[in-house]
């Protein structure tokens, strides 16, 4: 068989009774004649179908997905420096086990029998072999009353193995309630048991052709929702929960299960024994997703089903009386009917009203208490006149939001919006009233399902982020009414902060919007309050500068990953290192005060600095001690040459520093000039900070022909690069640039391009 490796011999370890040996395997050779080489190299008497090659696990992260067996149609995952074993074939081990299991006279030999079945019966080679000769002689062993529990808990993983193969797809009702006695038990059993338990009812959910939705409760779970000793038997009870609620929801049968499901006593208990723990692993995170992906699908119903056309607003209703182009009289024409004076309309009461009563009726004096409170929107009506008449509205009707189609969970989260958050509320209508408010509501609503919680997707195999707040809800305070209220009064903010007046501009707005829902939610906060002040944090400007981080760092990976970018970057390179030269060395024309060292004691003489500087000609260092810098400085300059300079040293390495005795001191910013002159050895400096001391010494390298090394010349090298790159290619922006260089055109039939005419 061809193999898919570039190279078709790898070199591996082979361990042949438990010594491991180095080996060359060529990957077009067959197997079975590369374990006869094996078995003849090692005097090991050969058979067809004796022996085989195993993959030796070290419980690494990817060993887990590894098989056990290798074939010719895995071989390809054998790379250099893979480890292998030389084993029993499958079909010898096999019969190794079935005579333990079928004599079970010693219990040392069926436990080890047991043991190695829970093992190998997760690889297919092995289960193909296996299955249909053993699968009755373990189903014999596991009806036994007398196995210990280790034996027992073998038993159940082997099952598990063969049901995630696909070779048991059904398990006899004895069985199933063997197991569902295990976890009704009142006694103390291993939680292993309990585990493998909870794992073998999960899977064989899914093979199932039929379930009854009694098949197993949800009170039979709880308590092991409640074991917060183990967070594994909890993880695997959520999870069992989550598959009775998906197999049943196929068969259009998960009504009941959900609404138990969505219960306040089951979210509490998960909130306060699985939530609330500090470190949960990710399968527990995952299983948490999927318990709140099938509880917000409930959600459903209210989001599909439409209310009447008279049942907008049931308790307070604002009548738009609007005649085109007529913006004075706008404000006047503007009425406010609450409730229903000949019918009583029930309202959600006032959170400080709860105790008192869980409904209220608004009739004659009620209605006319709520119009007096809101009198007062006629005049913030008023006052937002004048931005209507700034809009073009000429074509605009807004007597269509009244007509605007409601459905039912639109309308019960405008009204929790209206009777919880009444001052926020009363703002938002007014600042949406030019931008449809209904409309709105519907946009928020429709954003919320389908763009953040996506309510009615079925699960993710991968997600893990849950919210904390869909299992704190309460029937005061519903998950979903919460987060439209909360995101209302978001949108409201944002939308002032990008002085967003257009509905054109609502898109732009409710990208912000989304973003900051996302990162508000991804805090998984466990109350709104902390919901609430995560949002304000997340102002416009915050979403804004997190996009142009994301932007950059999309462009560097994009600059990294692009041959021809990186080709650009190396032709770069040069030029700019010539620019940083040039800049260094007018540094060193300008000059530098450096402190005066005593290098005796280790420190710095108060008080004194000298002046060293490089000549216009570059071709001295001059230098002068008790600088001063006035017009009276007639003091001559120390002159020497950049030829007598025969390295740069730094740090431990100055002679200044070497030489200190009294104080130790790391030199961080010492240099020296080693120079090649009898008077003077050594020209020492300590600069006064790091630039100084990157500038000056890049500066000699270059003066002297070195590489420029310092920190301070990287980052400029760096960025400079970038800024050249990024001015590059401005024209190019938004354009996704090919990985590969396009082809060359063929060339043409003949070079006549001009017309010989």
């Amino acid at each position: 068989m061809q193999s898919d490796v570039g190279d078709s011999v790898v070199s591996i370890a082979i361990e042949i009774s438990h010594n491991a040996q180095l080996f060359k395997l060529n990957q077009n050779e067959p197997l079975e004649d590369i374990i006869k080489n094996i078995c003849d190299e090692n005097g090991f008497e050969y058979a067809r179908n004796k022996y085989s090659l195993q993959f030796v696990h070290r419980h690494h992260e990817n060993d887990s997905n590894l098989p056990h067996y290798v074939t010719e149609e895995n071989r390809y995952r054998i790379k250099n420096g893979s480890e292998l074993k030389l084993f029993h074939s499958a079909s010898e081990f096999v019969n190794i086990l079935q005579t333990k299991l079928s004599t079970r006279i010693d219990k040392k030999e069926l436990s080890w029998a047991l043991s190695k079945l829970s093992v190998f019966s997760s690889d297919a080679t092995f289960a193909s072999e296996f299955f249909f000769t053993g699968y009755p002689l373990l189903r014999s062993v596991i009806e036994e009353s007398s196995l210990t529990t280790n034996l027992f808990n073998n038993c159940l993983r082997t099952f598990l193995n063969f049901i995630k193969l696909g070779y048991i797809t059904e398990l006899d009702e004895p069985f199933l309630i063997r197991l569902k006695n295990i976890l009704n038990s009142e006694q103390v059993i291993d939680e292993h048991i309990i585990e493998n338990s909870l794992q073998l009812l999960d899977a064989i959910i899914y093979t199932m052709n039929d379930i009854s939705p009694n098949f197993i409760t949800i009170n039979e779970l709880i308590p092991h929702i409640w074991n917060r000793d183990s967070p594994a038997i909890q993880g695997y009870a959520i999870a069992l929960i989550n598959g009775l609620a998906l197999k049943l929801s196929e068969m259009e049968q998960e009504g009941d299960l959900l609404d138990q499901m969505n219960s306040l006593l089951l979210r509490e208990n998960i909130l306060k024994n699985v939530i609330s723990s500090e470190k949960k692993s990710s399968f527990m995170s995952h299983n948490l997703y999927v318990y709140q992906t099938l509880i917000l699908s409930l959600e459903l119903t209210r989001f599909n089903k439409l209310v009447s056309e008279n049942t907008h607003f049931p308790d307070i209703e604002l009548n738009y009386h609007y005649k085109r182009n007529k913006f004075k009289s706008f404000s006047d024409k503007i009425t406010f009917k609450v409730g229903n004076e000949e019918q009583g309309v029930k309202c959600p009461p006032k959170r400080a009203d709860r105790e008192r009563s869980k409904t209220v009726v608004l009739k004659g004096s009620s209605s006319n208490l709520l119009m007096t409170q809101f009198d007062s929107m006629k005049s913030l009506l008023d006052s937002s006149l004048s931005l209507l008449q700034k809009d073009d509205f000429s074509n605009y009707d807004v007597g269509e939001d009244l007509n605007i189609s409601l459905n039912q969970m639109t309308h019960d989260c405008i009204i929790y919006f209206a009777h919880n958050y009444r001052n926020e509320y009363r703002k938002t209508l007014v600042n949406e009233f030019h931008l449809r408010f209904l409309k709105t509501c519907c946009q928020v609503t429709d954003f919320l399902v389908k763009d953040i919680l996506k309510i009615g997707q079925p699960p993710s195999e991968d997600e893990t982020l849950y919210y904390p707040l869909v299992f704190s809800a309460t029937v005061d305070a519903p998950f979903f009414e919460e987060l439209f209220s909360c995101a209302m009064i978001l949108l409201a903010k944002t939308r002032k902060e990008m002085n967003a007046k257009t509905e054109a501009d609502l898109e732009k707005v409710f990208q912000v919007f989304k973003r900051q829902l996302n990162e508000g939610l991804a805090s998984q906060p466990h109350s709104f309050n902390q919901l609430s002040s995560k949002l304000s944090s997340l102002t416009y400007s915050v979403v804004s500068g997190q996009w142009q981080e994301e932007r950059c760092e999309k462009e560097k990976e994009t600059f990294a990953k692009l041959p021809s970018i990186k080709q650009l970057r190396e032709s770069l390179i040069n030029e700019t290192l010539e620019l940083i030269k040039t800049q260094r060395i007018n540094y060193l024309i300008k000059g530098t005060q450096f402190p005066m060292w005593n290098a005796q004691r280790s420190q710095r003489i108060k008080n004194k600095m000298w002046f060293v500087s490089l000549t216009e000609n570059k071709r001295f260092i001059q230098y002068q001690e008790n600088f001063k810098n006035d017009s009276e400085n007639t003091q001559p300059f120390n002159l020497i040459a950049v030829s007598q300079i025969d390295s740069l040293v730094t740090g431990k390495k100055c002679p200044h520093i070497k030489e200190s005795k009294g104080r130790p001191t790391t030199g961080e910013l010492a240099f020296s000039l080693i120079l090649n002159q009898e008077e003077l050895k050594s020209l020492d400096f300590i600069a006064p900070n790091q630039e100084v001391y990157d500038y000056w010494t890049d500066g000699i390298n270059a003066l002297i022909g070195q590489k420029m090394k310092s920190s301070h010349m990287k980052h400029e090298l760096n960025t400079l690069i970038e800024m050249e790159l990024r001015v590059r290619l401005l024209d190019i922006e938004g354009i996704e640039l090919p990985i590969e260089a396009p082809p060359i055109p063929a060339d043409p039939p003949n070079y006549n391009f001009l017309n010989s005419k």
